[in-house]
């Protein structure tokens, strides 16, 4: 059996909401050269897969971001796909996501969701609430990840969403009420 003298091997971390690093923030900059570094400001501690991170912002903005990480899948180790976290959030439970960025979807955010592809995992945290009637089952049947968050959904909603494709609950962000 391999012992490693003064060392620990271990299996390398995945993070799934990775807003920035190394002095940087995606949204800030949603640029391939901004994903790599924060790559490597994780990767020393153990992260050997993420996801970029974008919090509630412009549609311009996403999709840039959208890009940015579909070129950095190619170049940068350990970029598995992208989690936009919002812009489809409640404003009751918004943290700090901008209030002025938060909105309901418009005509074209599921081809904007949607639009990374094949290249990698899409995730969407959005408010089950705030999408209208078959947008968590049409973003779940396009292979994205959908989960529930900064919301103020009630159960019989959280019920509904789990019906049409809705995947994950973070406990932190979500609360139910009957």
């Amino acid at each position: 059996m391999f012992q490693p003298r003064g060392r620990l091997l271990a299996p390398g971390f995945i993070d799934t909401q990775v807003n920035g690093g190394g002095g940087v923030l995606f949204n800030d900059r949603p640029e391939p050269e901004a994903i790599a570094i924060i790559g490597r400001a994780h990767r020393r501690y153990g992260t050997t897969g993420f996801l970029p991170t974008l919090i509630s912002d412009r549609p311009q903005t996403m999709a840039r971001a959208i890009d940015a990480t579909r070129e950095a899948i190619a170049t940068v180790p350990g970029v598995l796909g992208i989690h936009l976290e919002g812009p489809y959030l409640n404003l009751e439970r918004k943290g700090i996501h901008p209030a002025a960025s938060l909105r309901v979807p418009e005509k074209d955010a599921f081809s904007l969701l949607t639009g990374l592809g094949q290249a990698g995992c899409t995730l969407v945290t959005l408010a089950p609430e705030r999408v209208p009637p078959g947008f968590i089952r049409q973003l779940s049947e396009a292979g994205v990840l959908v989960a529930a968050g900064h919301t103020a959904a009630r159960y019989e909603q959280v019920r509904e969403a789990l019906g049409q494709g809705l995947r994950a609950l973070p406990i932190c962000s979500t609360r139910c009420r009957r």
